[in-house]
């Protein structure tokens, strides 16, 4: 199905529009997860021309086939980004095609959405970008906590360190910023942050009300540079009912991993690579499937 969406809408051409937006970046040569994106994007686009028809010009010549729009949609995954991908895309299409409307706009990105939601790596890179989205208005309350400057430091021009950074404890006292010393503040409701100054970053963990760990590093300015998740794949559990699998197979791997291969009701697929202890070591799902990082389940969805 996949292979026949992608031949049926934009052909290769999306792909290529794809690797461009991701040029440079860190990704650029993850095919697999080119892939995924691209395959997401397709998907979407056919549910809109199956809803919109060529209102809004056929996949050539509609805002789908302008290069910017590829790029912020790629962009707009990321968790370097902050904005709402409708009020981003560029209405107008190409060769006297419609602008598309403001509601169809809305419509391709809730199924974009939608889309990429079911596909367990896009998933787990949009939850993690909303956990720092989230987590992103408490960075002026972080830094603080991390450091608060006097007024010369925040005055200082080329702050490039922290030389000139005083910090401020719950008392008043003032103190120097001592690089690669651990800091630490603890809130009565639980709430617990780990912070260390060393070479120009600022290391930052945080241990949340769920009992989630997640780890960020921060530039002098307190723009994120790094983060992780918190759980690994490893902590994910498969969940499938008996009664949805239609076929199985278990191929044995070197180094004692071994492969399940799952084929499910309603075209739902899944291959997974086991360690020797059964973890999850890597995964790739079709058809639609639930992933919920608190519990650490992956289920299908129906």
């Amino acid at each position: 199905m996949v292979g026949e969406i992608l031949l049926g809408i934009f052909g290769t051409e999306m792909c290529n529009l794809i690797k461009k937006a991701l040029k440079d970046s860190l990704v650029d040569r993850d095919e697999d997860l080119i892939e995924r994106i691209h395959s997401s994007i397709e998907e979407a686009s056919k549910v809109f021309f199956e809803v919109y028809g060529s209102q809004f010009g056929k996949p050539s010549s509609s805002f789908l086939a302008r290069q910017s729009n590829i790029e912020v949609i790629v962009k707009s995954i990321f968790y370097g980004s902050n904005f709402e991908l409708s009020n981003e895309l560029w209405p107008e299409g190409f060769d006297g095609a419609a602008d598309a409307s403001r509601q169809s706009l809305d419509f391709f990105v809730d199924k974009l959405n939608e889309i990429m939601m079911k596909d367990f790596r896009l998933n787990q890179i949009i939850t993690e970008k909303k956990h720092i989205s989230e987590n992103e208005k408490n960075f002026k309350d972080i830094m603080e906590l991390l450091g608060t400057l006097t007024q010369q430091g925040k005055t200082l021009e080329n702050n490039k360190n922290f030389n000139n950074w005083i910090m401020k404890d719950e008392y008043g006292k003032e103190s120097k910023i001592i690089e690669g010393k651990q800091y630490r503040k603890k809130f009565p409701n639980g709430l617990d942050y780990k912070y260390m100054f060393k070479d120009d970053l600022i290391y930052v963990e945080i241990l949340d009300l769920h009992g989630q760990k997640s780890y960020y590093e921060l530039d002098i300015n307190g723009n994120v540079k790094d983060s992780k998740f918190p759980y690994e794949l490893s902590e994910y559990k498969l969940i499938v009912a008996e009664d949805q699998i239609v076929n199985k197979n278990i191929f044995k791997l070197p180094n004692g991993f071994y492969r399940e291969a799952y084929k499910l009701k309603w075209n739902k697929q899944a291959d997974v690579i086991f360690n020797q202890k059964g973890e999850i070591q890597h995964i790739n799902l079709r058809g639609g499937w639930e992933v919920k990082h608190l519990e650490k389940v992956i289920t299908p969805k129906y």
